[in-house]
């Protein structure tokens, strides 16, 4: 007999054929009628329990939400006295430049003009770091050199690379060269680094580029590198010269200056007729030559950045090719 329930819906049964029959209930809630006792619990009732059950958590909750609500507004507040304060103690000193730089000593001026800088350059840095900064500052320069036909040309020399083959300068007429020297130096991944910067220029321009890499020493240096051949040797060093696969060319180890100096250097230093520096090619400061494609003009960058080394290379390639 078919009843109803409290809500005037008829109540289903299961007559066991599979079908539902009216009367019955499937998974504790009854088809058709209200939802069985599990699934009728009020939210209001629900949100107590958890309360109830959960008194510590809610009640954080409800702090941070309040604190977060209340945080800017109190951080608004102090902003302006928080620059305040922060100008108090960063406030730079007046011999002071624009990087903090600041020289500890009254008389760097003085030292710099003895050449400190150059002949104890760890200890001037920390004790005059400004004074010696403008005084390299000062030395960066570029000079120009331009050939006439008559004269000798870069392309007719030559010179042996690190593995003692030789090398015709002719085959760089056309291109964009890049002469630079680079000290020699034992300590593991120094001339690797360098020797990687040069070869990424060449990764920027492979087809229009060539670069020539002379390392050398000088004699300020011989006593370091002979101490650090005994002590730990200089493996390091030869392997980053002798590396097979570079795009670049590392040459012979190079002297700068003096009757002995490596022919490539006479030449570019006869070019600039004493305009490089006092006593000739600089050794304190790294020095690049660009020789035109046509080999009429040859310019010398000394102690420029390998950044704005990167950026004249583009402006000749717009320029040049």
């Amino acid at each position: 007999m078919q009843g109803k329930s409290n809500t005037g819906a008829p109540l289903i049964r299961s007559d066991g054929d599979g079908k539902t029959a009216k009367g019955s209930s499937w998974n504790g809630r009854k088809v058709g009628g209200r939802p069985g006792r599990r699934h009728h619990r009020s939210k209001a009732k629900a949100q107590k329990r958890r309360i109830k059950k959960y008194p510590v958590k809610e009640k954080t909750e409800a702090t941070t939400i309040i604190s977060q609500r209340q945080t800017p507004n109190r951080t608004m507040r102090l902003i302006p006295h928080l620059f305040a304060l922060a100008g108090c103690f960063f406030i730079a000193p007046a011999n002071a430049d624009d990087d903090g730089l600041m020289d500890r000593l009254p008389n760097c001026e003085e030292l710099v003009q003895k050449n400190e800088c150059q002949n104890s350059p760890k200890k001037m840095m920390q004790d005059c770091p400004l004074a010696c900064r403008k005084w390299q500052e000062s030395r960066t320069k570029v000079e120009y050199a331009y050939i006439d036909e008559d004269q000798p040309s870069f392309f007719r020399l030559k010179a042996k690379n690190s593995t003692g083959s030789e090398l015709g300068f002719e085959m760089f007429d056309g291109y964009l060269t890049i002469v630079a020297n680079v000290l020699k130096d034992c300590m593991p991944g120094q001339i690797d680094l360098i020797l990687n910067a040069m070869e990424h220029l060449h990764h920027v321009w492979p087809y229009s580029l060539e670069i020539l890499v002379f390392p050398f020493s000088t004699p300020e240096r011989d006593d370091e590198v002979i101490a650090f051949q005994t002590s730990i040797g200089c493996d390091p060093y030869f392997n980053a010269i002798n590396k097979k696969g570079r795009r670049i060319h590392v040459m012979e180890e190079a002297k700068l200056n003096g009757d002995d100096a490596h022919p490539v250097y006479q030449y570019l230093s006869k070019q600039f007729e004493g305009r490089l520096g006092v006593g000739g090619m600089p050794t304190d400061l790294a020095t690049f030559f660009i020789v035109t494609p046509d080999g009429d003009r040859i310019e010398a960058h000394i102690g420029i950045s390998p950044g704005l080394l990167k950026h004249t290379i583009a402006l000749h390639m717009e320029r040049d090719l």
